[in-house]
């Protein structure tokens, strides 16, 4: 087992499980208010449930993996980053850089 971060979070109802092994890059939130953390995409792995998980396309295009049991949005993958759910990990990050920003699949405040 890695001496490095270790953070494992599940979907509201249980059934899939994630495990997070890197501390985020940054955090904001969108213009809707929700919270998310950007972690590298190595670090995130799908640890349980894989069968729970499905495809959905937000309003801006963007592809999202949510739970098909509670329907919680779980990741959202881009150009080797990955956007959690600040709800789904106790971890924090700072705000997200310039260049980083620029990356990402919506802006984050």
């Amino acid at each position: 087992m890695s001496n490095g971060p270790y953070y494992q979070g599940d979907c509201e109802c249980g059934a899939v499980t994630l495990i997070v092994t890197a501390e985020p890059l940054a955090q904001g939130r969108d213009e809707q208010g929700q919270g998310w953390l950007v972690l590298d995409a190595e670090a995130v792995q799908v640890s349980g449930g894989l069968e729970a998980l499905e495809n959905e396309t937000l309003d801006d295009g963007c592809a999202c993996s949510r739970c098909r049991h509670c329907r919680q949005r779980l990741f959202s993958e881009q150009e080797w980053l990955m956007l959690l759910p600040e709800t789904l990990l106790p971890a924090a990050g700072p705000a997200p850089s310039d260049e980083l920003a620029r990356r990402l699949p919506w802006r984050l405040y």
